[in-house]
């Protein structure tokens, strides 16, 4: 990519935990192995009730002795909840720093210049800190900073404003969801999103809430569903969200993007040479 831009995440938050015995406190409430985590590398993961079912996926880093958590504000209040309750006696503490700090999308070949092309990988950038995104190094890289900050240090380094509607194109375009935007809280099963294949499960890991259920889905083998892109020759402005094929329902439309959109399909409806139909509109896999 000959430009290369930072996109405003706008609907991030960050939450900064410290305190004693960090890591042993969500070794135990999250999806990934923590000790994946450190200073040079940051990791993606998830929350999950006791049934194996999604409540929210973040971002966690470490900045000096400090672990900060970027994830979608909608989810905040409720994820600080949640915190407290497994906290007990564990002498952690849990810090809103939203008006603080803000995170954005670095997309662009510049974002590797004398950088490690690692998934994960954690450097300072612009008086804060950014990281090769954790899911797949195709989305390149995010940033946390100050908001006072105003990204004019970007700019210094060859990065321009993008639109949202850069990050979310490359994002679906790659069939990477999102909380919020893809997966319903309480209901949907992370695998069924691919949540494993991005790299926000360890099934080697000890126990955490939603493991037994969630190892049990993946030994069980293939999911009955599965997230897919797919592409119409129209922009995509429905109310609908069944799938249909020859009339019969064989999923979801989950977020879009001009002529593009995210998918859960039932695994026997997974085919190039299927038509897919929402409201007027026919659809076709953009990959598989």
């Amino acid at each position: 990519m000959d430009i290369s831009y930072f996109v405003p995440l706008k609907n991030r938050s960050i939450i900064e935990l410290s305190g004693e015995n960090i890591a042993d406190f969500l070794q135990g409430i999250i999806a990934k192995n923590i000790n994946a985590l450190s200073k040079d590398i940051s990791i993606y993961s998830c929350m999950l009730t006791p049934q194996g079912k999604f409540l929210f996926d973040f971002f966690i880093t470490i900045d000096e002795s400090k672990y900060l958590i970027d994830i979608h504000e909608e989810y905040k209040e409720d994820f600080i909840k949640k915190l407290k309750i497994y906290r007990l006696r564990s002498k952690i503490d849990i810090k809103d720093l939203s008006d603080e700090f803000e995170v954005a999308a670095l997309i662009g070949d510049e974002v590797y210049n004398n950088v490690k092309n690692i998934a994960g990988y954690t450097y300072k950038f612009c008086n804060g800190i950014a990281y090769i995104d954790p899911r797949s190094e195709i989305l390149f890289a995010r940033s946390i900073i100050k908001k006072e900050n105003d990204y004019q240090s970007f700019k210094a380094k060859n990065f321009i404003k993008g639109d949202y509607e850069l990050y979310e194109d490359l994002r679906i375009r790659n069939t990477i969801p999102e909380g919020l935007s893809d997966l319903r809280n309480n209901e949907s099963f992370p695998l069924h999103f691919g949540l494993d294949k991005l790299d926000a499960i360890d099934f080697d890991k000890g126990c955490y809430v939603g493991q037994e259920v969630t190892t049990r889905s993946k030994h069980r083998g293939k999911s009955k569903k599965n997230i897919c892109t797919l592409i119409s020759e129209d922009v995509i402005e429905l109310e609908e969200n069944e799938i249909l094929v020859d009339g019969k329902k064989v999923g979801n439309l989950l977020s879009s993007q001009d002529k593009i959109c995210l998918a859960l399909l039932d695994n026997k409806y997974i085919d190039d040479n299927i038509t897919y139909k929402i409201g007027s509109l026919s659809f076709k896999l953009l990959n598989n």
